[in-house]
């Protein structure tokens, strides 16, 4: 974990080839795809003056099958990060709740087991404020929130977990999957606890 969140603060675009991807598409069974989570975890900005935290609460109510992130990935390929977020609005599998925020619903959840724990993915397709509509701006072509933690076998959160709260996710020319940062703005999540 301490690799992404090296990757995350040194570079504004994090780009791993496909093979790479491929650990999104590792088998989970059928139990863990029907389970439901909840996580509670704070948010610390990596920049800015301001360093204010945000508490968020994450409920997963179903993870996501290999069959629906192949679909995924051939509407990325096929009709680019437009299709892929109008897809992705669709999908309601939680929940992901700052304090005192709207929200997003959760469209993406993945878990794979690793030495200590698990590992969890989760890609959202973010509520877009009004003012960032009507000014029409570049961060609008980041349309995806993406977490990224581990927790051990008793639910407590493994190092620190990244958060990149405005995303493009694309494949370029030479095929490989790139998460695309809106500027440096990744969030180090920590005091990550599941309930």
């Amino acid at each position: 974990m301490k690799t992404l969140i090296t990757r995350v603060l040194t570079s504004m675009v994090l780009i791993w080839g496909v093979a790479a991807f491929w650990p999104l598409l590792a088998a989970s069974s059928q139990e863990e795809e029907e389970r439901e989570e909840t996580f509670t975890m704070v948010a610390i900005p990596t920049k800015g003056s301001a360093r204010i935290t945000i508490d968020i609460t994450l409920r997963i109510k179903k993870f996501t099958t290999d069959e629906e992130v192949l679909e995924l990935i051939e509407v990325l390929k096929e009709g680019g990060t437009d299709q892929l977020r109008r897809t992705m609005e669709k999908m309601q599998n939680g929940k992901v709740t700052p304090r005192g925020r709207i929200g997003a619903d959760v469209a993406v959840a993945r878990v794979h087991k690793t030495e200590e724990g698990e590992r969890f993915i989760v890609v959202t397709a973010r509520t877009i404020p009004g003012f960032e509509l009507y000014v029409s701006g570049r961060s609008r072509d980041y349309p995806f929130g993406w977490f990224e933690f581990e927790i051990d076998e008793d639910g407590k959160g493994i190092g620190l977990g990244a958060l990149i709260v405005a995303a493009k996710l694309q494949f370029n020319k030479e095929g490989q999957f790139e998460i695309v940062s809106y500027g440096i703005q990744p969030y180090q999540l920590t005091n990550i606890k599941r309930w």
